[in-house]
């Protein structure tokens, strides 16, 4: 039997489908391992902070899971009057803070990779009532144990400061895991 172009291609579809629908077949969560040293659990953590320059206030927290990045923006633009007399105008000054971080538990201490920006227009000055935007910027590596909170900036007028703790996790109603194998 001589091989024909189309048979040949009919066979090579045939495995790239079944490929795929192997790849598209719904697996099995796998099960968590205990958390302690030299486990592997991903541990969720609850990442508070308080951000303060110059008149500017921002706190919040957020929850993200061990070894995962989390972003937490808050924030718009705000319209301001601009100009003078004759002619008038609007521009708008951005506000907010953006807090970035990825922990990395190692037993009982949790690295952390975090990046903080706190932004604002400050109050009108001078006759015809123009603001400046506050911007502060800080990125840091730093380590920390759970339930600790630690004071990364200390300076005239401005402060940050974030606390770490751990959140248990629980399945989601309805859902089971698969027994762990030893």
């Amino acid at each position: 039997m001589k091989n024909h172009p189309i048979m040949t291609l009919s066979l090579m579809l045939g495995l790239a489908s079944f490929g795929a629908a192997q790849e598209a077949r719904p697996r099995a969560v796998p099960p968590l391992k205990e958390h302690g040293p030299g486990s592997e659990k991903l541990a969720n953590f609850r990442i508070s902070f308080k951000i303060s320059a110059n008149g500017l206030e921002a706190s919040g927290s957020f929850v993200v899971r061990d070894r995962s990045q989390s972003n937490y923006v808050s924030g718009g633009e705000t319209p301001y009057a601009t100009g003078d007399e004759t002619r008038r105008a609007v521009d708008f000054k951005k506000h907010g803070v953006i807090v970035n971080c990825i922990p990395y538990s190692a037993g009982d201490a949790v690295s952390m990779t975090c990046q903080f920006e706190l932004s604002g227009a400050l109050p009108a000055e001078g006759p015809l009532g123009t603001r400046s935007v506050e911007s502060v910027q800080f990125q840091s590596e730093f380590t920390m144990r759970r339930g600790e909170t630690l004071v990364l900036v200390d300076g005239p007028e401005k402060r940050i400061e974030v606390s770490l703790d751990e959140v248990p996790t629980k399945p989601a109603p309805g859902t089971t895991r698969p027994p762990s194998r030893p």
